[in-house]
């Protein structure tokens, strides 16, 4: 019957939120656990990303309208970063710092989680976050 099937569609949409949940969740608290997590684009940029087009699709507006500030967040920082410390014309310019001002290896890594540290989001940022999201996502869910 046509009401089947429409529970069926439901049922089916309804696991695929709850995955995505519990991906996001998971993915955000270790990154609650470590904000260095931001600066790494394997670990957590890019399966954040790929996790917020599958939300696009199963997660509640209320859930996609509270992650979208720390994702907006993160992703300004991790693309700072990359945009600094990454490529060609950093490479040219550790060249440079060690062949014209006897900087070593270890200064430029000092610079480099200097920078990082100086730059990491906020962890009040996150757990609120979190929090805010957990009641959300409980109400999706039928779990207060």
């Amino acid at each position: 019957s046509r009401q089947a099937i429409k529970q069926e569609v439901k049922k089916a949409v309804y696991a695929k939120r709850e995955a995505a949940y519990i991906a996001l969740f998971d993915l955000l608290n270790a990154f609650k656990d470590n904000p260095y997590l931001v600066y790494n684009r394997d670990a957590f940029v890019q399966p954040l990303s790929e996790l917020r087009t599958r939300l696009n699709l199963f997660a509640s507006q209320d859930a996609l309208d509270t992650l979208e500030p720390l994702y907006a967040k993160i992703k300004e920082v991790a693309f700072a970063y990359w945009e600094k410390f990454g490529g060609e014309e950093y490479e040219n310019y550790k060249a440079n710092r060690i062949q014209y001002d006897n900087a070593t290896e270890d200064d430029l890594q000092h610079e480099d989680d200097d920078y990082q540290e100086a730059h990491l989001i906020d962890c009040d940022t996150v757990e609120s976050t979190i929090s805010k999201l957990i009641s959300i996502m409980r109400k999706d869910m039928g779990t207060k």
